[in-house]
């Protein structure tokens, strides 16, 4: 195969980023069909991108993008360890992150391997195992290998954590509302009683009904400020889960 270099040199202007730059290289999968393939391989691309503040990812199918027919054919179609440090080169990446699908009966083996070229040494190797009649029992499995091969940790939702947080707040606050509101029939319900033993002093049962106004306004607003932090932590939580998607 003629050097690839010189129809690549395009793809060097496009580098010099902060991010380290990593090249996806094009999946090996000889026992799956091409369809499947091609699946898995953008689901991987795809994968990677999601940490572009930490990796620039290119595949290639961006090679392609860039470059004529015959040396994307020739990229496409290159799986070998000399050919892809041969792309790599011109597309300037520091690292490669190759590839490779097997299975034995329904399980099936998908295994990805972080490498820096400059010290050729291995930074990640990472598998994953799905049972199924085909390799697209992988499919749901690629994030989570994919964010262990490049080492990121994904970083919490905070406002979802707060929302929860308020919300459980919230609830608490509710929880006593509800207990302060039964302490307030108690002492109501001992007033009554004090006057119903119709004793002369009935100072008994003023001090019990006055008790049992503050309980009951303690439990008003307990109550309706704790439903107001579920409605509004809930709503956060909700709302910072799904814009993450």
């Amino acid at each position: 195969m003629r050097s690839l270099a010189p129809l690549l040199v395009l793809l060097a202007s496009t580098s010099a980023l902060a991010a380290p730059r990593v090249y996806l290289v094009p999946l090996r999968a000889p026992n799956v069909d091409t369809a499947t393939t091609e699946v898995i391989a953008e689901q991987l691309l795809v994968s990677a991108r999601r940490h572009q503040e930490q990796f620039e990812v290119v595949g290639a199918g961006d090679v392609k993008a860039i470059i004529d027919v015959e040396a994307a054919k020739a990229a496409l179609g290159c799986d070998t360890e000399s050919c892809a440090n041969e792309i790599a080169d011109a597309l300037d990446a520091e690292q490669l992150l190759a590839g490779q699908v097997g299975h034995i009966g329904d399980v099936w083996l998908l295994t990805l391997t972080r490498t820096d070229r400059a010290s050729l040494k291995v930074l990640s190797r990472v598998s994953v195992e799905a049972h199924g009649d085909s390799a697209a029992a992988l499919l749901p499995h690629i994030a989570g290998v994919v964010d262990q091969s490049l080492g990121v940790v994904e970083q919490p939702n905070l406002w979802a954590w707060a929302g929860g947080a308020v919300a459980g707040v919230g609830a608490l606050s509710a929880t006593a509302g509800g207990l302060l509101l039964w302490a307030s029939y108690s002492q109501f319900d001992a007033a009554n009683e004090a006057l119903e033993l119709a004793q002369p002093d009935v100072t008994t049962a003023h001090q019990a009904e006055d008790a049992s106004r503050g309980l009951y306004t303690g439990a008003l607003i307990a109550g309706i400020s704790g439903g107001a932090l579920v409605i509004i932590g809930g709503a956060t939580a909700a709302f910072a889960l799904v814009t993450e998607e």
